[in-house]
């Protein structure tokens, strides 16, 4: 019996659009909880704009997402609060933070 096996090259994709605004990209450094915060919750406020995000793993069929938390701010110049509830229960709010970065928090 013959079995064919496939191989394909792993391919990249970049946005090349022009900016349409700013962003914040949060990774996690759990302690008590696991190391990559997975199952923390983000919740970010920009003005009366509110967004939610959950840290996973394992979102994807034979490979891995990114686990940091992306958000996409509009035209907001700062974030007005960021809360983080660790999966260990423990919970932080950060405020006035930068946009238009990657910013690591850790528990």
């Amino acid at each position: 019996m013959v079995t064919a096996i496939w191989i394909d090259l792993a391919e990249v994709y970049r946005n090349e659009t022009p900016d349409q605004g700013t962003w914040l990209q949060i990774d996690l450094a759990g302690r008590a909880s696991n190391r990559h915060g997975v199952d923390a919750q983000l919740e970010i406020a920009t003005g009366d704009r509110r967004q939610l995000r959950d840290v996973r793993t394992g979102t994807s069929y034979q490979s891995q997402g990114a686990m940091s938390a992306h958000f996409g701010l509009a035209a907001a110049v700062v974030v007005d609060r960021l809360a983080v509830r660790w999966p260990s229960g423990k919970r932080q709010l950060l405020e006035r933070l930068p946009v238009n970065r990657r910013v690591r928090i850790g528990e």
